[in-house]
């Protein structure tokens, strides 16, 4: 008889994913079922992802472009709000382009928190996981703009995209937090 490893096979029903062995002559069926809600979260921080790339991938003037577009509304709804206000384009578009950073990673931390949760990690395993997936990414984005035309790798971007996430994850731990204690008074 030939030692044959077991071939492993991601197979679905009615309930969701879930994954199995298959030997000679048996078919162990692993304890942990992937539930559709896993999947979808890992789907939508994939997207997210996809996402951050395509920015990313775009060429320093039309990054520029759009930035300074959005920067522009910005500063055109202060003026309404507080009229007379000088707002220097270029300062205020830094600002704009930062907190981009910073909201795209705080997003990705929400997300990948959320697929980690539902794919069954407990908290503190879930939250470093988490940052260590998009402390990760983010570095391997700045190191993708170097390859961009008119963009550069910054260190200081992957410190911005780094606190975005761990905000991010650290809002999916509260509020789970607060749930849990809810349910508890209940």
């Amino acid at each position: 008889m030939t030692n044959m490893k077991p071939a492993v096979f991601l197979c679905y029903n009615v309930s969701g994913l879930y994954i199995h062995k298959k030997g000679l002559n048996q078919v162990n069926h692993m304890k942990r079922t992937i539930s559709w809600a896993a999947v979808l979260s890992w789907a939508a921080v994939l997207l997210w992802m996809a996402l951050i790339f395509f920015l990313s991938s775009q060429p320093a003037d039309q990054s520029n472009e759009l930035s300074t577009g959005i920067t522009e509304a910005i500063a055109r709804t202060i003026e309404k709000i507080i009229p007379g206000t000088e707002i220097v384009i270029g300062e205020l578009n830094h600002v704009v382009r930062k907190n981009a950073h910073f909201f795209a990673y705080m997003v990705l931390g929400i997300l990948t928190m959320n697929a980690l949760r539902s794919s069954g990690a407990d908290r503190k395993k879930g939250f470093l996981l988490a940052m260590v997936i998009c402390v990760i990414y983010a570095a391997s984005d700045e190191i993708h703009q170097l390859f961009v035309p008119g963009r550069g790798c910054q260190f200081t971007d992957v410190l911005i995209d780094s606190a975005g996430a761990l905000v991010g994850s650290g809002i999916v731990c509260a509020a789970g937090a607060i749930r849990r204690k809810r349910q508890a008074s209940e």
